[in-house]
C-alpha cells in the first residue's frame, strides 16, 4: 500500500500574509522561498522575484530544476545562508575563515 509521504518538517516554519505559521517543505517553490527568506519584510523592492534572481545570479542562491520548475532545497538554503554570515569587523571575518578553511601547507611544513 503506498502512502504519501510528508515532506514537511514541524520545527521549521514560513509566514503566511495572515502572519500564521505553516510548516516548511522540504522542497520549496519560489513563492515559499520569498516567504522563508521574509523577503516581503525586508526588502524594498516592487518585485520580489526580482530579488529572487539577483539573488540567483550575483550571490549563487542554489537550486535545483524539477518538471521544467526551478525549486529551492530548504537545507541547501540554509547552508548558503550559513556561508554567506558576516561578521562586525575584518579580525572577526578573519577568524571565521581561518576555522573554515584548511591549511595550504603540508603539516610536515607548519611550525
Amino acid at each position: 500500500m503506498n502512502h504519501p509521504q510528508n515532506h514537511t518538517r514541524q520545527t521549521e516554519a514560513l509566514t503566511h500574509r495572515d502572519k500564521e505559521f505553516l510548516p516548511c517543505p522540504t522542497v520549496m517553490t519560489e513563492d515559499e522561498l520569498i516567504r522563508f527568506l521574509r523577503i516581503p519584510e525586508i526588502s524594498n523592492a516592487a518585485n520580489h522575484r526580482h530579488v529572487i534572481e539577483n539573488l540567483k545570479r550575483v550571490h549563487g542562491l542554489p537550486r535545483i530544476h524539477l518538471c521544467g520548475k526551478t525549486v529551492y532545497l530548504t537545507d541547501s538554503v540554509k547552508q548558503w545562508l550559513q556561508r554567506h554570515v558576516t561578521y562586525g569587523n575584518w579580525r572577526s571575518r578573519l577568524v571565521q575563515w581561518a576555522w573554515t578553511n584548511p591549511s595550504p601547507w603540508p603539516a610536515s611544513e607548519r611550525r
